[in-house]
């Protein structure tokens, strides 16, 4: 029987650049015993444009297999699968006990890969997302005072931890996003370098100050418009450098006490190279609101821990 892997993601996390990765060496890696099923439709679209966003291959995965609908499993030593709804659908725990069942059945080992990030950072990147494609107008303050990333994720580990059998690595993007391809081809275990790189270092890439100005704006006037604008300049300008954004220090000090008690239980189930730290960012003790009343860029950095 083959081994399943299946990249979790989560979300902002380099999922995107991953599965660009792996789609332009779907080819060798079938050589080398590993099955990354795509509709050539799509690994066709990507060779053409290598910063092209793209969903992976493993959408729907499990919730197709609890309700006992039959996949096409390859003939392969390895079977591979990545996207960003795995993570959600896995940590469904009505939904996902019967798949996971069935999968110890039909495969002799299941790894799972999901990579975490720092959650301010992770708040940041996702508010720059939510202007980006669902027609967010707020600041990024506001967006911090309702963003729910550290339960949500308590919530997802915990139910993982209770899947017998799984074999679960975790990474912290925040620390490691220079080695991602490096790290994802150890948990696959193939060599250093094996996956051919796309050519833009940054895919799905976040707004620059101007253009999340722009897009701020269309939200307001035409509601959810980032096929309009903020996806056709990010597939036209990939290397652009995105705006450095940090909340205010109040803002970001009632985001790590609100949640103190969901971070110990993430901590306790992460491992300790991964874990977080409660730390106010420099930048946003300095500087204040950023993108709030008034929209202005600031350098990244930390500052002192919180407790």
């Amino acid at each position: 029987m083959a081994e399943l892997f299946i990249h979790l993601g989560h979300g902002k996390t380099g999922t995107t650049y991953i599965q660009n990765a792996l789609a332009l060496s779907a080819d060798r890696l079938f050589d080398a015993g590993i099955a990354y099923p795509l509709p050539p439709a799509q690994r066709a679209r990507i060779e053409r444009n290598h910063a092209r966003i793209n969903s992976g291959n493993g959408g729907g995965l499990l919730s197709r297999y609890g309700k006992g609908v039959s996949i096409n499993i390859p003939d392969a030593e390895k079977v591979l699968f990545s996207s960003e709804s795995l993570f959600h659908e896995i940590g469904d725990e009505r939904g996902a006990s019967a798949s996971m069942e069935r999968l110890r059945r039909d495969f002799s080992a299941i790894h799972a890969l999901l990579f975490v990030r720092d959650p301010v950072d992770f708040a940041v990147s996702a508010y720059q997302q939510e202007v980006k494609r669902h027609g967010y107008t707020g600041s990024v303050d506001a967006y911090l005072e309702s963003n729910d990333y550290i339960s949500g994720l308590a919530t997802t580990l915990g139910q993982l931890s209770r899947y017998p059998g799984l074999r679960l690595t975790v990474y912290n993007y925040s620390r490691r996003k220079h080695e991602l391809l490096f790290l994802f081809e150890n948990w696959l275990g193939i060599e250093p370098s094996f996956l051919t790189r796309p050519k833009h270092p940054v895919v799905n890439r976040s707004l620059t100050e101007r253009e999340l100005r722009v897009q701020r704006a269309m939200n307001r006037l035409l509601g959810q418009s980032g096929n309009l604008f903020a996806d056709w300049v990010c597939q036209l300008f990939p290397n652009r450098a995105a705006a450095h954004l940090r909340p205010c220090a109040a803002v970001e000090r009632a985001f790590w006490e609100r949640n103190r008690n969901a971070l110990d239980r993430v901590n306790g189930l992460l491992p300790p190279e991964a874990r977080f730290v409660p730390m106010l960012s420099s930048t946003a003790a300095e500087n204040g609101p950023m993108l709030a009343a008034r929209d202005c860029p600031s350098s990244d950095g930390l500052g002192s821990r919180l407790w």
